[in-house]
């Protein structure tokens, strides 16, 4: 079996998404020495931002392998390491997911009895997905050349070369592209040669995209920072070298610019483009919401966005600028609208790690936790008109934030293929 067949296998192994024949595969696979990295790397991966009390990220995915191997072998090399109580409450269930998981197939598959001729009992009913993880740094990298790189599995470190851009994925869910001239050390986002000059040539534009159930943080050559939320994407140069920095977004987006004055850095999605020179602003632009905010947290920026109804004004273009706190409001068919008062904390608390759900309603809930989880939400009876509130985690696995909403005249069904009921 390749790597990356077991990074597949393990992937749905999570996700509860596997056959009997693949899950007999993955166990059969999980104790050979080959795969150990994979397994560890998992571990890790989910440990980043959850530890046990004095110990490592890197010892307790350490521990929790070893663990892991001697279930699977059924040895018992020492004595079972004792874990202290979690710092982060129920984060201990997502450390402990893959270690779970095993433990309770392989229990099962040691249990489980010869099917008899007469059980008609599907298979789908002995297996009963439990529960649906949350998100993590997932992402892939398109390339100028259409070449893709998925960079949940890449290995960290450098992954390629378009021109002068050094593309190194580091170990913490960061891409960054380095650009120095070698000589001098400095950044080359003055290169003489631009897109605009009739002789210069066009730079190459990569593309980064999360999916449902992932985010990412970009560095982009010009040093500027950006978080991708989930179901999201930003189309770039590989190049600052023309006279604008200019970036397309989809789904949500949150940036910190490097300063420039002779180059203002501008964000478009659509009709809609964000102008500045260095500043910190958050994007909101899923197509499945209603309106694009743009939420401005430091420094100034300039929205500008073609309205296009002709009842009032033919394709008007109507621009604000915005002060730190504010936020600009792009609705379909109407002038740019600007809210004075934003709940920062709310537009800002994805990146923060934590879900916010003031005042949300309950589909601006489910719209959060789809793309987080992956999931799809299917309404059973009709949308209830409910509004929730309080802060959880994003780092909870999908039970227990839907356990948080007992008391609230609603019930939710998790069921095979990643489908959310609501039942009112």
């Amino acid at each position: 079996m390749t790597i990356e067949r077991f990074e597949r296998l393990l992937q749905q192994y999570l996700l509860q998404q596997m056959t009997e024949e693949e899950l007999k595969e993955f166990l059969d696979a999980a104790v050979l020495p080959e795969f150990e990295p994979v397994l560890k790397a998992a571990l890790d991966r989910d440990l980043q931002s959850t530890t046990i009390a004095g110990s490592s990220a890197e010892g307790q995915a350490e521990q929790s392998f070893e663990s892991f191997r001697q279930l699977m072998t059924g040895h018992d090399t020492g004595p079972a390491p004792k874990y202290r109580r979690m710092q982060t409450g129920f984060a201990w269930l997502r450390y402990a997911a893959i270690l779970i998981l095993v433990a309770g197939t392989v229990i099962w598959m040691l249990t489980k009895k010869a099917p008899d001729q007469n059980d008609q009992q599907p298979l789908a009913q002995e297996i009963t997905p439990v529960d649906i993880a949350p998100g993590g740094n997932r992402a892939q990298l398109t390339l100028s050349d259409g070449s893709v790189i998925l960079l949940d599995s890449a290995v960290d470190g450098m992954l390629a070369q378009q021109g002068n851009a050094k593309i190194v994925k580091l170990n913490n869910g960061q891409l960054v592209y380095a650009q120095k001239d070698e000589k001098t050390g400095n950044p080359l986002t003055n290169d003489p040669v631009r897109t605009d000059h009739p002789g210069g040539h066009s730079p190459s534009f990569n593309t980064l995209t999360t999916p449902r159930g992932g985010q990412y943080k970009l560095t982009l050559p010009d040093g500027s920072n950006v978080w991708l939320n989930a179901a999201s994407s930003i189309t770039y140069p590989t190049a600052f070298t023309a006279k604008e920095r200019v970036v397309t977004i989809t789904g949500e987006a949150y940036f910190e610019v490097a300063k420039n004055a002779a180059r203002p850095f501008i964000v478009k999605k659509g009709t809609t483009s964000v102008t500045v020179l260095g500043t910190h602003f958050n994007v909101n632009a899923y197509e499945d919401e209603a309106n694009l905010k743009v939420t401005l947290l430091e420094g100034s920026v300039k929205v500008s966005s073609e309205a296009g109804n002709r009842k009032w004004e033919n394709k008007a273009e109507h621009s604000a600028i915005l002060k730190p706190g504010q936020q600009a409001v792009v609705k379909p068919h109407s002038p740019l609208a600007i809210n004075y008062s934003p709940d920062i904390d709310k537009v800002m608390a994805w990146k923060n790690g934590i879900f916010n759900f003031h005042r949300a309603s309950l589909q601006e809930v489910m719209r959060q936790l789809s793309r987080w989880y992956n999931v799809d939400v299917i309404y059973e009876k009709g949308i209830p008109a409910m509004e929730f509130g309080g802060e959880m985690g994003r780092d909870l696995t999908l039970a227990q934030v839907l356990k948080g909403f007992e008391d609230m005249e609603i019930h939710f069904r998790i069921e095979a293929g990643n489908r959310l009921i609501v039942m009112p």
